[in-house]
């Protein structure tokens, strides 16, 4: 049996792998679909392979849930091996149902908050790419799972086995760009971004965190002064209230053109 293991932390944008706060809004004003994101991830893994022409890893399900576990698991201990002191492999050998597989691998990280983030930081690690790009490494589950010090990440990979049902492979989409104002990443800048400001300023206010993500964090600070607070949520829904006159340009554009509403 071919043991493969590797640990990674974020450490670009998190030194000593602590990691910032992550979105657990009160208001729920933004959703983040963990399932999408992990599927995501594995779409760009795909992407990594087929450009080193190597047959995609196709996603196994319950495979996800083990790597779920896992995420869940890293908030105690965050190591390969599980708070139970056995190795990761246990949680693969529960999924699989103690089915035999030859090649076996673990990646996991913390601090990433896109799929783009994640295989990018991944595929610098040699170890963590060697993973990724192994032709003997067949199927992956992956999992994001957002605790109290951020994103958890875990790519649990298999190969080597008899073919494995409930399997799927995900399809490539285009990450939204971090549009200013757009909080919930639907692309539109609206009172609901407004709301989300106004949440999160209140939080700050009060000493707490914000629970904004780095890319909602800068989403937010509207006028880049470095401070979320009622300017920024004022400035929104000024924007707004001039799309819904039939303003078409950006927020960026609304100011350049409005910037005597940046000096109040």
């Amino acid at each position: 049996m071919k043991k493969i293991i590797s640990i990674l932390t974020a450490g670009i944008l998190f030194s000593a792998g602590v990691c910032g706060t992550f979105p657990v809004n009160s208001l729920q004003a933004y959703a983040v679909d963990f399932a999408e994101l992990a599927d995501q991830a594995v779409a760009r893994v795909n992407v990594e392979r087929e450009q080193q022409g190597i047959a995609p890893l196709k996603c196994s399900r319950a495979l996800n849930d083990a790597a779920m576990i896992r995420c869940h698991e890293l908030e105690i201990r965050n190591e390969h091996e599980r708070p139970n002191g056995t190795m990761y492999t246990t949680a693969i050998d529960e999924a699989l149902n103690g089915a035999f597989y030859g090649a076996y691998a673990e990646n996991i990280a913390t601090g990433m908050t896109t799929a783009q983030q994640a295989v990018d930081t991944w595929m610098s690690s040699e170890i963590h790419s060697e993973n990724i790009l192994n032709p003997n490494l067949e199927y992956i589950g992956i999992a994001v799972y957002e605790g109290e010090a951020g994103y958890y990440w875990v790519q649990l990979f298999v190969g080597g086995c008899d073919p494995l049902s409930d399997v799927y492979l995900p399809e490539f989409k285009e990450e939204p760009a971090n549009i200013l104002g757009d909080l919930d990443g639907d692309t539109i800048v609206n009172s609901g971004d407004a709301a989300a400001i106004l949440s999160a300023a209140a939080l700050i206010g009060s000493g707490a965190e914000s629970e904004l993500t780095t890319e909602q964090a800068s989403a937010a600070d509207v006028n880049a002064d470095g401070n979320i607070n009622a300017q920024d949520a004022s400035l929104v829904l000024s924007y707004a209230a001039e799309s819904g006159t039939g303003f078409t340009g950006t927020l960026e554009e609304y100011l350049a053109e409005n910037p005597e509403f940046l000096n109040f």
